[in-house]
């Protein structure tokens, strides 16, 4: 398992707009999205394994002359949740209407990088009313994300025990 998950670490796989957010956690190497997609879909678990392997640099070029060609072989280190919405032990952004309401600079795009982030190794959540994707967390927690919520922004709805964040919104 050690070698396939450094192979992920090594390769980065791009996303498909059909792949659910595990797969694509996956392929951008979340070890917890490997785990759950080897446990719910062995065959397409194999399937990413094998692209990756692809993928992996040749040992004929060296590590400089990749780094030279501008392309980037490491994707960033996989970040929980809690690292996502309290680097450093604080809250990010700054407080809103209330202490559980955070104000981020940005806009749909970044609400939507964010959100993929923070549901990266969850399932999506089908037949509801809530008004954009639903994502359940392997701890018990969700996120969602609205396009627009009643005050304008976007918005990302977080139900996680212990993170003291319900709303984050992106103000341009």
């Amino acid at each position: 398992m050690l070698p396939f998950l450094l192979t992920l670490l090594l390769a980065h796989a791009p996303c498909a707009p059909t792949d659910g957010t595990v797969v694509c956690g996956c392929k951008q190497g979340s070890p917890t999205a490997c785990e759950a997609l080897r446990v719910s879909d062995p065959k397409k678990a194999a399937e990413i394994e094998q692209a990756v392997a692809k993928a992996e640099p040749s040992p004929t070029q060296p590590q400089t002359q990749q780094a030279q060609s501008g392309q980037t072989t490491v994707p960033p280190p996989y970040k929980s949740i809690e690292e996502l919405l309290r680097p450093g032990g604080r809250l990010i952004g700054t407080g809103g209407s209330s202490s559980k309401i955070r104000i981020i600079k940005g806009g749909l795009q970044d609400a939507e990088k964010l959100f993929e982030q923070l549901s990266g190794s969850g399932t999506r959540v089908t037949g509801t009313s809530y008004p954009g994707p639903l994502v359940r967390l392997p701890n018990g927690g969700s996120v969602g994300l609205r396009s627009s919520s009643t005050s304008g922004p976007p918005t990302i709805d977080v139900t996680v025990q212990g993170i003291g964040i319900r709303e984050i919104k992106f103000i341009p």
